[in-house]
């Protein structure tokens, strides 16, 4: 796949997703803003990155992943609309984040991190009763798209250039 941004016409799969611009690299995907021209709408694409296509393993543990992610619904997690293969790279379509992770943030008002903590818990919570991993809670995974409400980034998200993890937690293992 090429970078969307070294073309003049930005590339369309499947006759439908326009990516318009490389966000960054993830552990396992390339993650790209696009339009899905279908439903006119911003979508995150998350792509194998190339680097990985080879390695079975964790083309294996991408496409797992799509499908955890795909099973979850919680107002904190990326929703996952679409997946499939391009160039024989695994891919999914999530919903588009407009905020920013907290990384970038500076200090934030008390009265609002217990209602980010209160949506990150609630968002493990439903991963932990469906038996699948909750993404990694770091600083560079919480984006904050309004005072009140955050979302929660899954597979693929872009590494920042650096990041501080905000808490940790630890979950018993059966």
């Amino acid at each position: 796949m090429s970078d969307p941004t070294t073309s003049s016409t930005p590339p369309l799969l499947f006759n439908r997703y326009r990516l318009l611009e490389k966000l960054g690299d993830g552990r396992l995907a390339s993650v790209y803003h696009a339009t899905d021209e279908r439903l006119q709408r911003s979508v995150l694409l998350h792509v194998l990155r190339k680097d990985l296509s080879e390695n079975e393993n964790m083309r294996q543990r991408f496409v797992n992943e799509i499908s955890a992610n795909a099973q979850l619904s919680h107002s904190a997690l990326l929703e996952v609309f679409d997946s499939g293969e391009v160039q024989d790279r695994p891919f999914m379509v999530t919903e588009y984040i407009n905020g920013r992770p907290l990384y970038q943030q500076g200090p934030i008002a008390p009265e609002h991190v217990a209602g980010y903590i209160r949506q990150v818990a609630s968002a493990v919570a439903v991963c932990q009763l469906r038996g699948l991993q909750h993404p990694p809670i770091s600083s560079r995974n919480v984006f904050l798209v309004s005072d009140d409400r955050i979302e929660f980034s899954k597979a693929g998200s872009p590494h920042p250039p650096r990041y501080r993890l905000i808490w940790r937690t630890t979950v018993p293992r059966n």
